[in-house]
């Protein structure tokens, strides 16, 4: 409703219940108050148009498959109308603004999304949270990230504008993947590295310097505070997965978890006040190493074993695609046994694996 057919009405409202008498000795809350507590359970028109706001603007941030139709077109506007100070960046970088650093200019934006923008700065909508799963940390836009104060600084060099225009990174999810990369076996910063990450990136990516990429999303990752972090020991790790059942039929469990679970609309809340923590709580409890376990399968084999002539080898596998998965040949030097291939197997298995998974 327009604020001045908003005001219209109340001067009737007014004019109505007091005859244009200048000195009125009972307030509105007083007025809007129930019947039964001795108001009149007039309708407050202001609260009721903010209301309205408000669920539109949780429809806004319901981010998940099934949003409307109409938010996407929001998405374009605000993302179109910004200040000058933003309008180097590309649209398709502009992704959400209650997400990201940017900002829209108001005085150009239709009212209704001024409206909207308004009610969520009035109430301080945003995401909020104790903790996050890594699930919703991972689906937070990478590019102008609204909780990392540097990151910008590095959004527009040559390799971050690889990762973007040729490895397709938009979320944190893709970025921790990217810099995941530098650990691949026989990865070395050189420009003509061979190992199984870089020949990728060359062939299907288009990227010239593929080490050098993996190093920019290494950094771009560091400069998340800790608790938006995927990499970090979140309190996830140490809660239970599952909640035991209630005790008493009928009962429900006390959800004791301090991790938000779901997708990136389950992180928004609304009513909050002053500067966000990024800081992660400490947890007191048992690590959960499910989100860290990685399972590989390893073996030897030798052809003529037992001869002169033996010659032996390793394998690795830890699934289909997955860029660890090796074959070795063993050097001379060692016995030419299927024996000599499964310690080796094992121990390049345990090499290879981040040690902070469990393997």
């Amino acid at each position: 409703m327009p604020r001045e057919v908003e005001t219209r009405i109340e001067k009737r409202i007014r004019k109505f219940l007091w005859d244009d008498k200048t000195l009125v000795r009972v307030n509105k809350e007083t007025i809007y108050a129930p019947i039964a507590e001795g108001g009149r359970q007039l309708l407050d028109l202001l609260a009721r148009n903010e209301a309205i706001l408000v669920t539109w603007l949780r429809s806004y941030l319901n981010l998940n498959e099934n949003r409307a139709t109409w938010t996407y077109i929001a998405d374009a506007i605000l993302a179109h109308h910004v200040p000058s100070k933003f309008a180097n960046l590309e649209e398709r970088d502009k992704i959400n603004t209650f997400l990201q650093s940017w900002t829209s200019n108001s005085s150009k934006l239709p009212k209704d999304l001024r409206d909207l923008i308004s009610i969520a700065k009035k109430y301080g909508a945003r995401t909020e949270g104790l903790a996050f799963s890594r699930n919703i940390i991972r689906q937070m836009p990478i590019w102008l990230h609204s909780e990392a104060a540097d990151i910008h600084k590095l959004h527009n060099s040559k390799e971050s504008r690889c990762l973007r225009q040729n490895h397709g990174v938009i979320t944190v999810g893709d970025i921790e993947t990217q810099a995941q990369k530098i650990r691949t076996p026989r990865h070395g910063r050189r420009r003509n590295c061979r190992c199984t990450a870089c020949e990728t990136a060359r062939n299907e990516c288009h990227c010239e310097a593929p080490y050098r990429c993996f190093s920019k999303a290494n950094e771009l990752l560091r400069t998340l505070p800790e608790k938006w972090n995927p990499t970090s020991d979140l309190p996830e790790d140490h809660e239970p997965h599952e909640l035991q059942p209630p005790e008493i039929e009928g009962g429900i469990t006390f959800d004791h978890r301090i991790t938000v679970h779901g997708s990136l609309a389950d992180a928004f809340r609304i009513f909050t006040q002053g500067n966000t923590i990024n800081r992660i709580p400490e947890v007191v409890g048992d690590p959960q190493p499910a989100e860290l376990k990685v399972e590989a399968y390893t073996d030897g084999s030798c052809q003529h074993n037992g001869s002169d002539d033996a010659t032996a080898g390793a394998g690795i596998f830890y699934g289909e695609g997955n860029i660890l998965n090796k074959s070795i040949r063993i050097p001379q030097n060692l016995p030419q046994t299927n024996q000599t291939g499964e310690i080796v197997s094992v121990k390049t298995a345990v090499t290879d694996v981040d040690p902070n998974h469990s393997l």
